[in-house]
């Protein structure tokens, strides 16, 4: 497909953040969350964690 692999992003994390954001946000459909947890993948301080954890650490500042 001449995409370099970083440039692919995991399915398994993407999964996993988008079912954390599902807990916050039961409602919203799930393709807007995988979106979400796409763009969580693209910021490399999201990625370096496990997509749960990725998804806790940004849905961290609404709990305030």
């Amino acid at each position: 497909m001449g995409r370099a692999p970083d440039n692919l992003a995991d399915v398994q994390w993407l999964a996993q953040c988008a079912r954390r954001l599902r807990e916050q946000w039961p409602r919203v459909d799930l393709a807007v969350l995988e979106e979400a947890a796409l763009e969580l993948w693209w910021d490399e301080r999201f990625r370096a964690l496990p997509g749960e954890r990725a998804a806790a650490a940004w849905l961290a500042p609404l709990s305030h």
